[in-house]
């Protein structure tokens, strides 16, 4: 059917959470299964709920929308969607996101098992120089680099093995 209302659930999460959601949800951690709700609940934090109305389509055909989200501090949250004021307890469907504001624009490529990594000024679009970049997988510092005045940083050639494999960007 075609959901009519959305409900948005947004958790503010600490550097430290975001990387457990990441890397840790759907792992078995002490013999037991490391789901979402187990995450939720492990937060403590009170989340910021809106409702959302969407466009009332009675002919079951597939559609997209786009939601604009308010403004939000520098740090990492958590997005749920569902059809739910309680998506853990009630919803038939929901989905999540991680996602990070930073006033860092950060955009990566690997090509041969080398990793580029373009970081500009988000505002401006400028390159930043001396930006660095730290390369890890499954929690475990893989190597660091820099970037250059054009803004690019590339790694040294990188294993074959990508799973798990994530990188952080600090600038001054």
């Amino acid at each position: 059917r075609n959901v009519q209302t959305l409900y948005q659930t947004v958790y503010p999460l600490n550097e430290k959470e975001a990387l457990e959601y990441k890397y840790n949800l759907g792992l078995y951690v002490n013999d037991k299964l490391y789901e979402l709700p187990d995450f939720i609940k492990s937060l403590g934090k009170k989340p910021i709920q809106t409702q959302i109305q969407l466009p009332v389509q009675s002919d079951f055909q597939y559609y997209t929308t786009e939601i604009r989200m308010d403004g939000r501090e520098k740090g990492f949250y958590l997005v749920l969607m569902s059809d739910s004021l309680e998506p853990l307890n009630q919803s038939t469907v929901y989905t999540t996101s991680l996602l990070q504001v930073s006033s860092l624009m950060a955009q990566d490529r690997s090509l041969n098992q080398i990793m580029t990594v373009a970081v500009t000024d988000r505002k401006t679009g400028q390159p930043l120089s001396g930006a660095k970049i730290t390369a890890y997988r499954e929690n475990k510092v893989l190597m660091s680099f820099s970037t250059t005045d054009d803004g690019l940083g590339k790694s040294t050639k990188l294993s074959d093995y990508y799973y798990n494999q994530y990188y952080i960007v600090k600038y001054k």
